[in-house]
C-alpha cells in the first residue's frame, strides 16, 4: 500500500516508517500547534520544520491561539516558519 497523506494513516496503527514515508516524499509540510502553546510545544514543532526544511520541503509552522507568539519565545531557532492561522 502506497501512503501519500499522514491521513491515510490510521492513527491506532500509525507506525514510524508510514509516517517517514510520507514526510520523506512531501513537498511542503504545514505543523498544527494546539490552542495556548507552551514553550515546549513551539519548540517542537519549530524543530521538527527546522528538520524537514533543512531536507528542501517547504514548511509553515501555526498555532490559532494567542494571536502572537509570546516574548519569551521570540528568539526560538525556526521562528522564521511560523504562519497566521488565517494563512494556512
Amino acid at each position: 500500500m502506497t501512503i501519500t497523506a499522514l491521513s491515510d494513516v490510521d492513527p491506532c496503527e500509525a507506525k514510524f516508517a508510514q509516517v517517514a514515508e510520507v514526510l520523506e516524499s512531501a513537498h511542503t509540510v504545514t505543523i498544527l500547534c494546539h490552542v495556548q502553546p507552551d514553550a515546549d510545544t513551539i519548540g517542537s514543532g519549530l524543530a521538527l520544520g527546522l528538520v524537514l526544511e533543512r531536507r528542501g520541503i517547504s514548511v509553515q509552522v501555526a498555532f490559532s491561539r494567542p494571536s502572537a507568539l509570546p516574548e519569551s519565545m521570540s528568539d526560538f531557532p525556526g521562528v522564521h516558519l511560523l504562519t497566521a492561522p488565517a494563512d494556512v
